[in-house]
């Protein structure tokens, strides 16, 4: 039995102060559409397999888009570093059997997950451990909270203590990671521990 992996990471359209080169959904699209120097870790980059959507500089297109019409909590323009992309990552052991039904069952669930909001799923093959890449982006007239629960848990906690907040961020994405085990990964053998 093998352990099951999905983590997810915020994107902006430029990085955040002291955040140089992290964070950017350049980089990102980069990476994921195998564009030449963008996947140093990768000795033999091959062209990713888009399963679902588009790729992902079009997907960078769509959440540069959505910033560019959406507010803030105070109800001005998106900032550069203000977040708007949703990217995503699920990895399975090299033993786990039946991947391609892995990837059926993790793309029902983030389907019912992120409906329309999610653009797209991509495939590595060039890479030791078998993953997918997928990506979200929050509808006109949504908060990049209403995609992300742990960022909306903190925010729904706000007026409390720093504490308060961080418990609530960490407690929405272990409930995260026990639908995901529930739904996809348990069927496939894999533990959450």
């Amino acid at each position: 039995m093998g352990y099951q992996f999905i983590h997810v990471e915020s994107y902006a359209r430029t990085a955040g102060k002291n955040k140089a080169g992290k964070n950017e959904i350049e980089s990102e699209a980069g990476e994921a559409d195998r564009l030449d120097g963008c996947a140093p870790h990768v000795d033999f980059p091959q062209p990713p397999k888009i399963l679902y959507g588009v790729s992902a500089h079009e997907v960078k297109k769509l959440a540069e888009d959505w910033a560019e019409n959406s507010k803030d909590s105070r109800n001005h323009k998106l900032r550069k570093d203000g977040l708007c992309l949703l990217a995503g990552i699920i990895s399975v052991p090299n033993d786990l059997k039946d991947w391609e039904s892995f990837k059926k069952s993790s793309f029902r669930w983030l389907n019912k997950k992120y409906g329309s909001r999610l653009k797209s799923i991509i495939e590595h093959t060039d890479e030791p451990h078998r993953h997918i890449h997928f990506y979200v982006v929050p509808k006109a007239g949504e908060r990049f909270e209403d995609i992300h629960q742990g960022k909306k848990a903190y925010t729904e906690s706000k007026g409390q203590p720093k504490g308060i907040q961080n418990a609530a961020y960490i407690e929405a994405m272990r409930i995260y990671q026990d639908e995901f085990s529930k739904e996809v990964a348990m069927n496939a053998g894999l533990t959450k521990l």
